[in-house]
């Protein structure tokens, strides 16, 4: 299964939510999507930027510092002192300037967005994955279930058979050798289930595993006619958002 860089990002973190937490923790898909849109770091860190933009944003008029100041001038009509004059000089924000800066705030704003919905849609991808090869894996490992069953059955009627001398000890080699690599695959889909069990759930910061609920689960097809959406997608908003 390729994973996006995204999906090795094993962060545990603190959650806000009401969800049961324990050591096995049964999510929909939804569940998952919508806890990882809440408080995985990457969308935090999202979130983050785009508010930092926005308030740099509204202050994109530069306002340079006020000056004060204080002159006495030497005046032999008005005393040894003279004349003393106050004032306050205030340079105003030069208007060219201004828009330059609340331009590029706003297309930063713009790319902070298409960032987010990027890092949005690269978690929805690596978790729907990960479903899908679960969902694959299960499936895979009840069709080895079956075989596993029928082989352990003629593996024993193949050793019964070899004692009353109906066949010969090849043979009999041969099939629990085939029943053996059957059991072996079967194990090895369970260990690659509790293994991307245990990816879900640091992937989502919960601590153990995390078991999909897979009643409700839609397994997805593949189709050429889906990459006309590709011009839509995240990413492609994100490359066209610093284009002027």
């Amino acid at each position: 299964m390729k994973s996006s860089p995204i999906i090795w990002l094993l962060v545990y973190f603190g959650l806000a939510t009401g969800l049961p937490l324990g050591a096995q923790t049964r999510l929909t898909e939804k569940q998952a999507i919508d806890l990882a849109m809440s408080n995985h770091p990457a969308m935090a860190s999202a979130r983050l930027q785009l508010a930092e933009t926005q308030a740099r944003a509204t202050a994109a008029v530069v306002w340079e510092p006020t000056e004060f100041f204080h002159n006495i001038a030497a005046d032999p009509d008005y005393g040894m002192f003279g004349t003393t004059a106050f004032g306050v000089a205030q340079a105003l924000p030069v208007r060219k300037l201004s828009r330059a800066n609340k331009t590029y705030f706003d297309r930063k704003s713009l790319q902070d967005k298409a960032q987010m919905a990027l890092s949005a849609q690269e978690l929805t991808f690596a978790i729907r994955s990960l479903f899908q090869h679960i969902a694959f894996i299960e499936r895979e490992a009840d069709w080895y279930r079956k075989v596993d069953s029928f082989y352990q059955a003629v593996s024993l009627i193949a050793e019964k058979r070899w004692i009353s001398g109906d066949i010969a000890l090849a043979e009999k080699l041969s099939i629990q050798d085939k029943s053996a690599q059957i059991r072996l695959a079967l194990e090895s889909t369970g260990h690659e289930i509790e293994f991307d069990r245990l990816v879900l759930a640091q992937f989502l910061g919960i601590p153990g595993f995390v078991i999909p609920d897979l009643s409700t689960f839609q397994r997805m097809s593949f189709n050429l006619a889906d990459t006309a959406g590709i011009a839509n997608s995240a990413a492609s908003k994100l490359s066209f958002s610093g284009v002027s």
